[in-house]
């Protein structure tokens, strides 16, 4: 249970509200979603009672009485009371009641998985860095993402990716063909215009030759995709199953442009590392209050592999720059990971910022250690 403030506690900080006035957070039922805010010069304080315009309550709001909670900074401290919102012809007012409750953390601060920190002003003689976690919303090490991310707003998904990347929603596919990638979850890569003869990724991730055997029991199907490539746009097709009904994104068509089957590979490897970077922009922020004002929470580790790492974070957590250089530390287990890397694309979308980043220096023993722990396969020629 939270700490009560009565007595002279209690009257101490209403005077604080009489003469400080605090930003004030009024919400219904403790929903933030509904709330509304008061700012100095908006509300005054008489005996226990905070007097407002009934005009700066939404109109849903606007009934005899509505039960509510005020939430608000003292000295940095989180506080909070219900209370009941009542309002007349031209005012509202909510009363204090007897006991001020110290508020709890909101956000969740739960122990990760993985732990890191990434440390700005590099070269610098001070260097500063800001806490990682991993986050349970995008697990790490895991190469095929795309059968797990789950966007919310799948249209501003979409809409980050064409911004962004080199990704875009597939234009209509053949029936075969859309239905092959949602059933199997596999990309469908060609680049030199037919299904490689081996596999060009270090794990099970797209169609080969040898799905076309004809001992196949889905030979028929197969067979029919194959004479359906002709009459596709793109050249890299990736399904996203969490997406309402099934859709696919596929890779520009231009950035396979004279490239060997081996860089195809990595192109799409790279584009698959903005996948979680746009579901993360696309869900649903949560309003989450902080018992401490200016408490900012570590950045959220979203993808990571042996070339690429993506955060995603708040606007005020920290500001990075394209093509410049910061340091990533990470512990995994009993291994303790250094590396440099630079950002390829700061992504932003309304309070929120995704960044995906490339490592640009990293020990052949750490490498090989985040390729075997992302692949669950040994490096053989990687590096």
């Amino acid at each position: 249970m939270n700490e009560m403030l009565t007595g002279i506690q209690r009257d101490v900080v209403i005077q604080y509200l009489r003469t400080e006035f605090p930003l004030l957070k009024i919400s219904c039922d403790g929903a933030y979603e509904t709330a509304f805010e008061l700012e100095k010069g908006q509300y005054t304080v008489q005996q226990s009672v905070i007097i407002f315009s009934k005009k700066l309550t939404p109109q849903w709001m606007r009934i005899e009485k509505n039960d509510i909670r005020v939430s608000f900074y003292f000295r940095k401290r989180g506080l909070q009371f219900d209370s009941v919102l009542q309002t007349s012809d031209v005012n509202a007012a909510i009363g204090i009641p007897d006991a001020i409750e110290k508020t709890a953390d909101t956000i969740s601060f739960d122990s990760p998985s993985y732990r890191g920190q990434l440390f700005y002003n590099v070269g610098k003689s001070q260097q500063n860095f800001v806490p990682c976690v991993s986050s349970t919303l995008f697990p790490l090490f895991n190469p095929a993402v795309w059968k797990t991310i789950e966007p919310d707003d799948e249209i501003a998904f979409f809409s980050i990716l064409s911004r962004y990347s080199n990704l875009h929603q597939a234009a209509d596919l053949p029936e075969e063909i859309e239905s092959l990638l949602l059933n199997t979850k596999k990309i469908l890569f060609f680049p030199e215009k037919r299904f490689p003869s081996n596999p060009p990724f270090p794990f099970d991730a797209c169609f080969t030759v040898r799905d076309l055997d004809q001992r196949s029991p889905v030979s028929d199907e197969l067979a029919r995709v194959r004479s359906s490539l002709h009459l596709l746009a793109d050249l890299c097709y990736i399904p996203i199953p969490g997406i309402t009904g099934g859709r696919a994104v596929s890779i520009e068509r231009s950035c396979f442009t004279n490239q060997k089957p081996g860089a195809c590979a990595k192109i799409t490897e790279e584009q698959i590392a903005y996948l979680p970077a746009a579901a993360y922009l696309s869900n649903l922020a949560v309003d989450s209050q902080s018992s401490v004002q200016g408490r900012i929470a570590p950045i959220d580790i979203l993808y990571l592999s042996d070339e690429f790492v993506c955060f995603g974070c708040s606007l005020n957590t920290i500001s990075m720059t394209e093509r410049e250089e910061y340091i990533f530390k990470i512990a995994i287990g009993f291994r303790k990971i250094v590396a440099k890397c630079v950002v390829l694309s700061v992504m932003v979308e309304e309070e929120r910022v995704a960044v995906v980043c490339r490592f640009t220096g990293m020990t052949p023993e750490d490498r090989r250690f985040l390729y075997e722990k992302h692949f669950g396969a040994l490096l053989a020629g990687r590096i």
